[in-house]
């Protein structure tokens, strides 16, 4: 749950700082908007200026975490029902789909289809 898309370059300079250091830094030097963007990533605004981050970093994750497996849970299983009902049915429980799969290289071998040590 702390993982974020940033530059290689970004990640190195923030290293190991603290929430707060590293997120007001960010908002003066790099995004003067971050605070409107934070929600959308599930990062409460006052992680900013409010230092209780910095000690309380688990309880962050694990309040990120709950909030993205509702968002998942809801665009998925909750939306079940209504993507059936607009676009198809839902599959049996019972239905077996078959989903083609590529042989592994142990069961050509085991084969004989391919030979150990053989490059072709």
């Amino acid at each position: 749950m702390n993982r974020t898309l940033i530059p290689k370059i970004l990640n190195i300079q923030i290293g190991k700082k603290a929430p707060v250091e590293y997120m007001s830094e960010l908002r003066q030097k790099v995004n003067s908007h971050l605070a409107d963007c934070l929600p959308s990533h599930f990062i409460p605004v006052d992680m900013i200026s409010d230092e209780t981050w910095n000690s309380h970093f688990k309880l962050f994750l694990e309040e990120r975490a709950e909030r993205i497996f509702d968002l998942i849970k809801h665009c998925t299983t909750d939306m079940a029902a209504e993507m059936a009902a607009r676009y198809g049915s839902s599959a049996e429980s019972s239905q077996v789909i078959e989903v083609p799969v590529r042989p592994r290289l142990k069961d050509l071998i085991a084969e004989g289809k391919v030979l150990v040590g053989s490059r072709t």
